[in-house]
C-alpha cells in the first residue's frame, strides 16, 4: 500500500511508492516534500488519458464486449472478454484518480 502524500522519515523521503535519499539537502524538507508532491502529481496528470481518448477507449470496451458475443463461448470469445475487462479496470482507476 502506498502513502498518500510525500512524507520525511530520516534522511528518507518516502511516498506515493517512492523513496528518495535526501540527505544532502535534508535542511530544506518542507519545501523539498511540497516540491515533490507537485512534481509527482504533474506527472502522474500528464499521463492521463484526456476526455476524449477515455471517451474512445469506452467505445473500445463495448466493442470487445460486442465482438466476444459474437464470437461466441470458447478462447476467442474469452479473450475478447478479458481485453475489455482490462480496458475497464483502466478506464476505472483512472476514473478515480482524477
Amino acid at each position: 500500500m502506498t502513502q498518500d502524500k510525500f512524507t520525511i522519515a530520516g534522511d528518507q523521503l518516502t511516498g506515493r511508492g517512492l523513496t528518495f535519499d535526501i540527505s544532502v539537502v535534508k535542511d530544506r524538507g518542507d519545501r523539498l516534500v511540497e516540491m515533490s508532491e507537485t512534481i509527482y502529481l504533474q506527472g502522474r496528470e500528464s499521463a492521463m488519458l484526456s476526455r476524449e481518448e477515455r471517451f474512445d477507449v469506452q467505445f473500445a470496451v463495448e466493442a470487445l464486449r460486442a465482438l466476444a458475443v459474437i464470437v461466441g463461448p470458447g478462447l476467442p470469445g474469452e479473450r475478447h472478454c478479458r481485453a475489455a475487462a482490462a480496458l475497464a479496470r483502466l478506464l476505472h482507476e483512472q476514473a478515480s484518480t482524477v
